[in-house]
């Protein structure tokens, strides 16, 4: 194979992993206690137990769908994904953004970029938030997020 023919099946795969993330668009916890069906399948994907945060969980069963790298360490912990990637000024689709939460003194949502809308705002699909956009929701839902609020990510595919 072509070295460039690989290159473009490496960066096709490098997006088609969104894809899978947006079919769970309104899959929703089961009771409200960070469970259900599926939302156990994103947490057993990155070694998390039932009952914990899953919005990192969400993102390393998408990546994990397709073969692709998350931390080697905690790709349930929301910090953990710095490593992996590069401060992005331009977000694409694939990129991830990371919310600083004051209170914790650290990045403690994730979601991932589905389309730039213009240079100051960015749709996204994230786990474990709610109409609202809070870290601690009910599903998985599409947002409309700032990028000014976000660190937002390359990831080294």
């Amino acid at each position: 194979m072509d070295f460039q023919i690989f290159m473009m099946n490496i960066f096709i795969i490098g997006l088609l992993w969104v894809n899978i993330l947006e079919t769970q668009i309104g899959i929703r916890e089961q009771t409200g206690n960070n469970d259900g069906v599926m939302v156990e399948e994103y947490l057993r994907a990155a070694n998390l137990k039932k009952g914990v945060p899953w919005c990192a969980a969400f993102v390393t069963w998408g990546r994990k769908n397709y073969r692709l790298p998350v931390p080697k360490n905690h790709p349930g912990y929301v910090p953990s994904w710095i490593k992996l990637g590069k401060k992005s000024d331009n977000p694409k689709r694939g990129h991830i953004g990371l919310i600083w939460n004051q209170k914790l003194k650290r990045y403690a949502h994730i979601y991932v970029i589905t389309k730039p809308l213009s240079r100051n705002s960015v749709e996204t699909v994230e786990g474990n938030t709610n109409n609202l956009g809070s870290r601690e929701g009910d599903g998985v839902y599409k947002k409309i997020r700032p990028v000014k609020t976000s660190l937002i990510l390359q990831l080294d595919d």
